[in-house]
């Protein structure tokens, strides 16, 4: 499979270009696996270290949204795609890179950790939307994370599709089980209030084809 994969991304005419952000993305992936996946979900101390030391200056982000935001494979795929481009203008994969880590990222994970906190609640494992003080500070950090997100993908070429991957994740988070269950209602609702009106047909239209499958799965 490795192999498939590179063989794959070295016939991408601009991957040059886009080989060392991903190779720091992927690196932050790594970094955060090993660091928050400790034994027995042990002191969070390296972890803690290591995201107060990736925190781009001034951004204002908490050291476990730095974390979130290391942990998330977005920014991979994104590069990737860009790589299939030729005659990629370089600033280009500059701006998808700052959209990317922090904010989209960090909100990938976080939305993540949102609907796994009933999961990790149960089986006492580390839960990143567990660090802030309460639900609501949560909630009110996750409604300027999609306001920063949105924000970052505003002045990228091609706009309108990292706009739409944005929307489209979120939703995809806002529909599943767990955003409906007590621990993480608050904090989906706030997203979903961030969000607006772009994802309300999208939400709709994700459970009702939740729905479906699952009642074809039944009939099965």
């Amino acid at each position: 499979m490795v192999e498939a994969c590179s063989a794959s991304v070295r016939v991408l005419p601009s991957r040059e270009l886009v080989a060392d952000p991903i190779q720091r993305a992927a690196e932050r992936i790594v970094d955060f696996q090993s660091l928050n996946l400790g034994v027995r979900q042990g002191a969070v101390d390296g972890l803690e270290r290591w995201a107060r030391s990736s925190t781009p200056p001034e951004s204002g982000l908490r050291w476990w949204e730095t974390a979130a935001a290391g942990g998330s494979s977005l920014a991979v795929h994104a590069l990737v795609a860009l790589a299939a481009r030729p005659g990629l203008d370089p600033g280009h994969v500059a701006a998808v890179e700052d959209a990317y880590f922090p904010w989209i990222s960090a909100l990938h994970s976080l939305l993540d950790s949102m609907i796994d906190l009933a999961e990790d609640e149960r089986d006492g494992q580390r839960s990143l939307i567990g660090y802030y003080a309460s639900p609501q500070g949560a909630a009110a950090r996750m409604r300027s994370l999609v306001t920063r997100a949105a924000q970052a993908t505003e002045t990228l070429p091609g706009a309108r599709r990292h706009r739409a991957i944005l929307i489209a994740m979120t939703v995809h988070y806002l529909s599943a089980p767990g955003a409906s269950l007590p621990q993480a209602r608050v904090l989906a609702e706030g997203v979903a209030e961030a969000t607006g009106a772009p994802a309300r047909p999208a939400r709709a239209l994700s459970r009702a084809a939740g729905l479906i499958s699952c009642r074809a799965g039944l009939a099965g």
